[in-house]
C-alpha cells in the first residue's frame, strides 16, 4: 500500500505559509502537478482531506481528475464555507457571560472579515478569503 502526502510547499514552513497565502486556485495547481509527478499514482488514487485539504482534493476533482480520484473522503472540512470567526460565538444559552464579555470585540472581528474577504486582493492572497461566505451577504 503506497501513501503519501501531498502538501502545497517545499517545507513545512512554505507549506503553512501557504496555507494562509495560497489562494485555493494556486492550492489546487500545485496539488495536481504534484500528482502528475508521482508514479505511484498514475492509475488513480483514493484520496483523504483533512481541513483546507478538502477544498484543494475537491477543486482538483472538479478541474482535472487525471489521474482518477476514485474514492475522496472528507474529514473535518470547510466544504459549505465559513461564515463566523472561529471560536467567537460561543454557547448563548443561559445568559452565558462569556458571550456578553466578547459580543462586541466579535461583532467587530466578523464585519472586519466580512468586508475585506470579498476584496480582489484577499481573493487573490488568502485561501481562507476563497470559503469566506457571510450569511448575510446577498450574492
Amino acid at each position: 500500500v503506497y501513501v503519501t502526502c501531498i502538501p502545497t510547499g517545499n517545507t513545512q514552513s512554505e507549506d503553512t505559509t501557504n496555507g494562509y497565502f495560497l489562494n485555493m486556485d494556486a492550492s489546487v495547481d500545485v496539488f495536481a502537478d504534484k500528482v502528475a509527478k508521482d508514479p505511484h499514482l498514475q492509475k488513480g488514487f483514493h484520496a483523504v482531506g483533512l481541513s483546507q485539504g478538502n477544498n484543494i482534493i475537491r477543486g482538483y476533482i472538479a478541474r482535472y481528475n487525471t489521474p482518477t480520484v476514485h474514492t475522496f473522503l472528507s474529514i473535518n472540512g470547510v466544504n459549505a464555507g465559513e461564515g463566523t470567526v472561529p471560536g467567537c460565538f460561543p454557547d448563548m444559552t443561559q445568559n452565558n457571560e462569556k458571550y456578553f464579555q466578547l459580543g462586541g470585540i466579535c461583532d467587530m472581528l466578523l464585519e472586519q472579515a466580512s468586508r475585506r474577504a470579498y476584496t480582489e486582493f484577499a481573493q487573490e492572497h488568502s485561501f481562507q478569503a476563497n470559503y469566506w461566505r457571510d450569511p448575510r451577504r446577498k450574492e
